[in-house]
């Protein structure tokens, strides 16, 4: 009897050690995937933020702002 106890016991720690063995590498492989989908998004914000800052040296602030300072905007009403 105590062997068939003892036996029982063994199987169901068996039983749970594979269980969590197959959750964890269930769980690792989905952590992975994410990771991964992470990674290709951080690198297409870096793309992004260098053509961004490429773009912004090769902008003249003094040449863009002066014309569009000098157009004349007639939906503005400067009396009070």
């Amino acid at each position: 009897m105590e062997r068939f106890i003892l036996l029982f016991i063994i199987l169901a720690i068996l039983a749970l050690m594979l269980y969590f063995r197959k959750a964890n590498r269930t769980f690792l492989k989905k952590s992975q995937r994410e990771e991964h989908a992470l990674k290709e998004k951080i690198g297409l914000h870096k793309q992004q933020l260098s053509f961004r800052k490429t773009k912004l040296q090769q902008y003249n602030f003094l040449i863009f702002n002066l014309s569009e300072v000098l157009v004349s905007q007639k939906s503005i009403n400067l009396k009070a």
